[in-house]
C-alpha cells in the first residue's frame, strides 16, 4: 500500500461486555485464523479482526473491520420454533375437534 506505514491486525472478542483485544499481528492470515479458532471455541459471543495502519499521506490512523462474526441468539430462535410448532399443534387439535363435532352430529 503506497502511503501507509506498518499494518497491524487486531483480534478482539466480546462475551457480552466490551471488546477485549486478544493480540495484534502483522500477518492478516494469522489474525483471521486466530479469530476463526476463537469463534469456533464458542466461548465468545462475537469475534472481530480490525486492520489498523497510519496513512502517512493524510496524516491519520485508519481502522477498518475486516471480519466480524457473532453467535446466533439461540434462545430467541428456539422460542420462535416452539411457538410456531405449538400453534400448529393447537390448530390441528381444534380442526379435529370441529370435524368430530360436525360429523358426529350429522351421523346420529
Amino acid at each position: 500500500m503506497a502511503g501507509t506505514d506498518r499494518i497491524v491486525y487486531s483480534v478482539s472478542t466480546r462475551a457480552g461486555g466490551d471488546w477485549q483485544v486478544h493480540g495484534e499481528v502483522a500477518d492478516m492470515h494469522s489474525a483471521l485464523s486466530a479469530a476463526e479458532k476463537l469463534f469456533a471455541s464458542r466461548q465468545f459471543a462475537e469475534v472481530k479482526v480490525d486492520k489498523r495502519f497510519f496513512d502517512g499521506a493524510h496524516g491519520r490512523e485508519v481502522t477498518a473491520t475486516i471480519l466480524q462474526r457473532a453467535l446466533e441468539a439461540k434462545s430467541t430462535r428456539s422460542f420462535a420454533v416452539l411457538f410456531w410448532l405449538g400453534l400448529a399443534a393447537l390448530g390441528g387439535v381444534i380442526s379435529f375437534a370441529v370435524t368430530y363435532v360436525l360429523t358426529s352430529g350429522s351421523l346420529s
